[in-house]
């Protein structure tokens, strides 16, 4: 139980460089090859993106 204990407190402590994550995900360059290749479609485009932002928020909790 210890150890799960200091692991958490170590989880809480822990510090995450979000830009550089995002620039590491190359994310950004897939969301422009997106707006390039669909014309339009700003709605998906925008949803797109918000689940881009979820997947690399839970890709760093773990």
């Amino acid at each position: 139980m210890l150890n799960a204990m200091t692991k958490d407190t170590a989880a809480q402590d822990a510090t995450v460089d979000l830009q550089a994550e995002f620039e590491a995900s190359n994310i950004d360059e897939v969301m422009d090859k997106l707006d390039r290749e669909l014309v339009g479609l700003k709605p998906v485009k925008t949803r797109i993106r918000e689940i881009a932002a979820l997947l690399l928020v839970d890709r760093l909790r773990r």
